[in-house]
């Protein structure tokens, strides 16, 4: 067993919402991990540090709130261990000039691990869903600047960082009551160049 941050973002203010984003940290290489405050804390903030660099993209009524309550939950079994307060943070509101958008259809990160479960690559998603309509560009996919930012802005997220534990792609247990859940360290990001739709708010 070892234990891991989970950073919860609460998108609202806008057709279709809530939703929610979660983010996982833990310190890879040490296999009997306890995260402190510290750690909660400053993982909370490099989360709201890349929606911060990101809220361009997004039209004035998405509102973006990184949770205060940072929890700690066993990986193996994704039970819930406790839970550091260490809010709040700023609420981020969209800065985009357009307003118009659509409420399903945005960008989405794709983090890339160098794990393998039952014979597949480990890969995760973020999804920054709605964002406004000036990111895209007259041939339906997303403008160079847009891919630009975000990929940059991502890439920061997932660097280590001093006093900072890494961040990972979770793979939960695979039935009710099992004990082979996994995390797995985030080696790059990447973006790509088209509109992504989102089927469910709570990825």
């Amino acid at each position: 067993m070892t234990n891991m941050l989970r950073v919860k973002v609460r998108w609202h203010g806008f057709t279709g919402s809530p939703g929610y984003s979660n983010f996982f940290f833990r310190e890879w290489s040490d296999a009997g991990y306890v995260p402190s405050v510290a750690e909660a804390s400053n993982s909370a903030a490099k989360v709201h540090q890349f929606f911060d660099a990101i809220k361009g993209i997004f039209p004035p009524v998405v509102n973006i709130q990184v949770e205060g309550d940072v929890e700690v939950i066993n990986d193996t079994n994704n039970e819930l261990q406790t839970a550091f307060s260490v809010g709040p943070f700023a609420n981020l509101t969209g800065g985009a000039a357009a307003a118009n958008y659509s409420a399903a259809t945005g960008a989405v990160v794709s983090w890339q691990t160098g794990g393998v479960r039952n014979g597949r690559r480990v890969r995760g998603r973020t999804f920054l869903v709605p964002t406004s309509s000036d990111i895209f560009d007259n041939g339906g996919t997303l403008t160079s600047a847009a891919v630009s930012s975000v990929t940059a802005a991502a890439n920061v997220l997932a660097a280590p960082a001093a006093n900072s534990p890494d961040m990972g792609i979770y793979c939960r247990p695979t039935a009710p009551g099992a004990n082979d859940g996994t995390w797995h360290v985030i080696t790059g990001a990447r973006v790509p160049d088209l509109a992504a739709v989102l089927r469910s708010r709570r990825d």
